[in-house]
This record gives structure tokens, C-alpha cells and sequence, in this order.
């Protein structure tokens, strides 16, 4: 008996630590504790040299963004320690993931290199990676969900597998793009493929490079409204930029961007659904055809482009309207007359180098022995409405730059413009010289500004060709 009740008395005894123990296990658990279990971290990291089985700090690196994304919390960023390869990876929730300073590489032969499929409100940011697909890769990055995606100083490169594009953004909802400083190149599809069924995505691209692609540099279709800047598309199979609508209305907008070298320079086409491209001051150039826009697709031109030396130049099949210029002599004024005409008289202030008409060359004096022309721009005389200010200029806006650097004779000088800019004129001089230096011999010269005086804003150039100085 006495064995028994002993044995009953340490039964109960275990019994009562076990219990105990249990609810200390489950109050840790509750509370996160470290003992019971590992919270995911704000930041990991990986490392060439790592090892997935690390908890992926700082000093024990994982080996694969695979293997850090599930100890790192939602919102939170992985870091590469060196450039090494770190592998495919599946994303489903808010994250970092940034290479920089080298380009963390991603290999994926055969499969994506990177899925997005994370919640419809989470950020996603890719930043400082090399994605190969080693010529047979599917998709570079393949985004079927997300709230907003950047990829930014990044390389996509040889996914010429099925469907084969650099990044393909088909988001189930609407949803955002934004692609920075990064190069799409040798894929068997389009750079960017753009198609959203779920309602209408927006992409931003800037600064950014599509090259030798199978089909397009980028290809915007169903409710995709594509905003491309400061970009180069050149060497593609298909159309250097490309709006095609299907089902519902695509939209692309151009500015300050080349296209060159492709099977068509940009294309606007729809089947039964509008699609537009608007471009400003893009230069459509050696392309099998430039400008492609059968109906209903529209191209629309802000009249300042530049589209010649392609096999078929094309044209655009809608232009803003022009801003009205002044059409009387420079170097004339408007004298009041007891009649309601007004009458023209020669200027008693004109100077030997007549003021052009929009768009006509000043007269140009090259400096011997060198690279060089100097010219004077003076400001119109009385007969405007403004008369506080007539015979006074007040700013110079430089808009384009072909081959030149410009200097302007202000106090203190204004040298080496070389880029669209703005000179001020404070102290209102009734003229000015500008000098204008070639950069690279036997190339054409050319200077573009707007002149505003007293009168307002009138437009010319300055220029050559190749031996013209």
C-alpha cells in the first residue's frame, strides 16, 4: 500500500509539472519568446559564402533570397553582403530585396526569375540585381499581384523561353510599376509587357534602356497606362515602344526618349479598342518603320519631334495645334496711323544682323581659326504693348543642343551650356552676344532657344553642318 500511494503521490507530482510546464510554454509562445520561437527579423542577409540553415543576421548570412524571405517580417528588406548568385524567389508579401552597391545575381535557366504575387496593397521594391535567364528562362519578373512594384538600377536579361519577357505585369487588380535606371536586353519577348484584366495599372518608366528584345521594347495592352521618360529603346524585333488594345483602351506617353534601330519605332493599334501614344521631343530614328498608327490606333504629336532616316518615316495621325507666331520682320515696328491698319516702318535702331523669323538662322560670324560663331541677339524696339520694357531682353531659354556647348556674355558670364536651360537676364540689356563652340568636328551644329523681350517670346536657332565652321 505504502508503494502504491507513494507512486500515486509522484504520479500527481509529474502530472502537476507537466501542466505547469505546458502553460509556461504556451505563455512564452504567446509572448514571442525567443526560447519558445524565432521572430522574423526587420533585416536579414545573404552571402555567397552563407548558409540557409543561419538565421540570416548580419554575421550568419543565409545562402538564398528563398531562405531569407521566410525569416524576414512583412515590410522588411534583405540585404546582399557580396555579389553573389542568390537564386530564384517567390514573394507574397511587402519586401526589399537590394544588391546595391553590387548586383546581386539571380540565375533562373528554365523557370522565372523572380514571382510577385503579394497582397494587393504591398510594396515591393527589387533594387541592384542581375536576373540571367541563360536563354532559356520564362519571365524575368512575373507579377501576378502586388500593390506597387519598383525596380530599380537593375539588369533582365536573356529570358528567351515562354512567354520570355523581361518583366510581365499582369496584376489580377489594378496595380503600379515603376522602373528606374534599369536595362531589359536579349529576351524573347517584349522588355516590358503590360496587361492588366483586373482594372486599369499604371507604369512609370525613366531612364531606363530596352535592347535587342524578340518582340517590343515595351508593350503596353489592356487598361495599361504607360508614362515612358528619358528612355532608349533600340535593336528590338517588333516596335521600340508598342500600345495594342485588345479589350480595353491602352495608353503611352513619351517624352525626351529615342527609338532607333527597331522593326517599327513606336505603334499605336487596336482591335476594335482605342490605343494612343503621345509623344514629345522623341527622336524616331533608323527604324524599318517609324511612326506605325492604323485605326483606330492614334499617335499624337506635340510638334516637336524628330522622326527621318527610317526605311518609311510614317507620320503621326494627330498633332496638337501650334502656338501662333508673329510672321512681321524682326528688325520692323508697328507705327499707329490715323488709319485702322497699321503701317510698317524700317526701325531707326536696327542693327546690321537682321532678327529672323521663327525657326530662320541669325546671321553668324566664325571666329578664324577656330570651332566657333558669335552672334548678337537684340532685343525688338518700341511698337510693342509693353512699352516699359521695349528694346529690352529678359531671359534666354535654350531648348535643344545638337553637337555645341554655348556661351552666354552676361555679367558675370554664363559658359558651357550643354543642356536645355534657362538664362536670365536681370539687368534687361538691349542685346547680347552668345557663342556658340562645335563639339565634335564634321557633325552638324545646332542651337534652338527661345528669345523673351519686352514683347514677348519669339523662337530661332543657331547653327550648321559639319563644315559650315
Amino acid at each position: 500500500m505504502r508503494f502504491v500511494h507513494r507512486l500515486r503521490s509522484s504520479y500527481k507530482a509529474n502530472a502537476m509539472k507537466v501542466a505547469s510546464g505546458a502553460v509556461v510554454a504556451a505563455l512564452l509562445l504567446l509572448a514571442g519568446h525567443p526560447l519558445v520561437a524565432q521572430a522574423q527579423a526587420s533585416r536579414t542577409w545573404v552571402s555567397g559564402v552563407g548558409d540557409d540553415a543561419n538565421p540570416c543576421s548580419r554575421t550568419a548570412p543565409c545562402k538564398t533570397f528563398a531562405g531569407a524571405i521566410s525569416k524576414t517580417a512583412a515590410g522588411g528588406e534583405i540585404d546582399a553582403l557580396d555579389p553573389g548568385g542568390f537564386g530564384t524567389v517567390t514573394i507574397t508579401k511587402a519586401i526589399t530585396i537590394d544588391g546595391t552597391p553590387f548586383q546581386a545575381g539571380v540565375l533562373a535557366a528554365g523557370v522565372n526569375g523572380i514571382v510577385v504575387t503579394a497582397g494587393t496593397s504591398d510594396i515591393v521594391v527589387l533594387r541592384g540585381l542581375s536576373i540571367q535567364g541563360q536563354g532559356t528562362g520564362l519571365d524575368g519578373i512575373k507579377v501576378t499581384s502586388v500593390g506597387s512594384l519598383f525596380v530599380e538600377d537593375s539588369v533582365v536579361d536573356g529570358f528567351r523561353g515562354s512567354p520570355g519577357h523581361g518583366i510581365d505585369f499582369e496584376p489580377s487588380a489594378a496595380a503600379e510599376l515603376y522602373v528606374t535606371d534599369t536595362v531589359l536586353r536579349d529576351n524573347g519577348g517584349s522588355g516590358i509587357f503590360v496587361k492588366s484584366p483586373g482594372g486599369v495599372s499604371t507604369v512609370s518608366v525613366d531612364h531606363s534602356q530596352f535592347e535587342n528584345n524578340a518582340a517590343a521594347g515595351i508593350n503596353a495592352r489592356d487598361n495599361a497606362r504607360v508614362s515612358v521618360g528619358n528612355s532608349v529603346a533600340a535593336g528590338n524585333g517588333g516596335a521600340g515602344f508598342l500600345a495594342q488594345a485588345d479589350a480595353g483602351t491602352a495608353q503611352m506617353d513619351l517624352e525626351s526618349s529615342v527609338t532607333a534601330s527597331n522593326g517599327t519605332g513606336l505603334q499605336a493599334s487596336g482591335n476594335g479598342v482605342a490605343a494612343t501614344v503621345r509623344i514629345s521631343n522623341v527622336t524616331i530614328v533608323d527604324n524599318t518603320v517609324g511612326i506605325a498608327d492604323p485605326a483606330p490606333g492614334v499617335v499624337f504629336s506635340f510638334v516637336n519631334n524628330r522622326n527621318a532616316g527610317n526605311g518609311t518615316d510614317g507620320a503621326p495621325n494627330a498633332t496638337a495645334s501650334p502656338t501662333p507666331t508673329p510672321t512681321l520682320p524682326r528688325t520692323a515696328t508697328l507705327t499707329p496711323t490715323a488709319t485702322p491698319s497699321p503701317t510698317l516702318t524700317p526701325s531707326p535702331t536696327a542693327t546690321a544682323t537682321p532678327f529672323p523669323q521663327p525657326n530662320v538662322g541669325l546671321t553668324l560670324t566664325p571666329l578664324p581659326g577656330t570651332h566657333t560663331l558669335q552672334t548678337t541677339i537684340t532685343a525688338r524696339n518700341a511698337g510693342c504693348n509693353n512699352n516699359t520694357q521695349n528694346n529690352q531682353l529678359l531671359s534666354l531659354r535654350f531648348t535643344r543642343l545638337t553637337n555645341a556647348t554655348v556661351d552666354v556674355a552676361t555679367a558675370p558670364p554664363t559658359t558651357g551650356i550643354s543642356a536645355p536651360t534657362t538664362v536670365p537676364l536681370p539687368s534687361h540689356p538691349a542685346s547680347v552676344v552668345i557663342t556658340v563652340h562645335r563639339v565634335t568636328d564634321g557633325q552638324a551644329t545646332t542651337v534652338e532657344l527661345v528669345v523673351t523681350d519686352g514683347c514677348g517670346d519669339w523662337p530661332t536657332f543657331v547653327g550648321g553642318g559639319p563644315n559650315a565652321f
